[in-house]
């Protein structure tokens, strides 16, 4: 391509890429090299990093790659009323820290490096995985407040039927959370006569699929698809009042949500 069209075509390619910030990862991003990039990893990424931005491109450096990252969490974030009185007290993001473990690599032998997989979790420190349900009404930075405190695990496969052309796909798990809570109360003894708290973490899995093409003139385009994720959870707490009778209490809800992604790249 002559540098005119070449020119013309990034600029078309960058007119149509508007920013996108839905999950931590876009928001933080995943890694050291992502973060300095802004996120603008679907046609870059080149690690194990490929399992979250791009799973069909962990065949672009075919070797073996093992990272271990800290993230350091501190967002600095302001409410400003330009009229009135704050009825309600804005909920301020707490810092969190949290750290990355990925491996990828490519098999060799029958598969001619044109396999590859990869696997990274991402695991916070300070709390782990936090569930909150707030008042619609307080005023929250939600991709900042929670969002950031829970556990990840996710994986990747790739294939590579022609040297031009990758496909990938993989799994982005999220840990859930469900039990049950009976106690017994005596108002008379004013004591709890009797408790059981049954704790139950499941797992909420999300596909991830994506193209990868090139280098072709110069370029290397890139495609990614996300499921949505979501953590569900469902709580029922029985208490016997026993001079009164049974409350029941049934809590349930959906946080640390992140919707359907589509990234295009080049």
């Amino acid at each position: 391509m002559t540098p005119l069209p070449r020119l013309a075509a990034l600029v078309l390619l960058l007119a149509a890429a508007p920013a996108a910030r839905a999950s931590l990862f876009d928001t933080y991003g995943y890694g050291a090299r992502a973060t300095a990039m802004g996120g603008a990893m679907a046609a870059q990424s080149m690690n194990y990093d490929a399992v979250y931005y791009n799973p069909a491109n962990l065949l672009t450096r075919k070797a073996a790659h093992f990272g271990l990252g800290i993230n350091v969490l501190g967002p600095q974030l302001t409410f400003e009323r330009l009229s009135g009185v704050d009825e309600v007290t804005p909920r301020m993001p707490e810092p969190n820290v949290g750290f990355l473990l990925g491996a990828s690599t490519s098999l060799g032998g029958v598969f001619e490096d044109r396999v590859a997989f990869g696997v990274t979790l991402f695991h916070p420190l300070l709390r782990l995985t936090r569930i909150e349900s707030v008042d619609p009404i307080e005023p929250l930075f939600y991709r900042y407040d929670s969002l950031p405190d829970k556990l990840i695990l996710a994986m990747g496969l790739a294939g590579e039927p022609f040297e031009w052309l990758r496909l990938g796909a993989g799994l982005q798990i999220l840990a859930g959370l469900g039990g049950t809570v009976t106690a017994a109360v005596s108002l008379v003894e004013g004591r709890f006569t009797h408790e059981t708290i049954d704790i139950d973490v499941d797992v909420n899995a999300a596909p991830t699929a994506g193209l990868a093409i090139g280098p072709l003139w110069g370029f290397r385009l890139g495609a990614t698809w996300r499921h949505h994720l979501e953590l569900d959870y469902r709580l029922p707490i029985d208490v016997l009042i026993e001079e009164i009778g049974v409350l029941d209490v049934h809590i349930e809800g959906v946080s640390l949500y992140t919707p359907d992604q589509l990234a295009l790249r080049a």
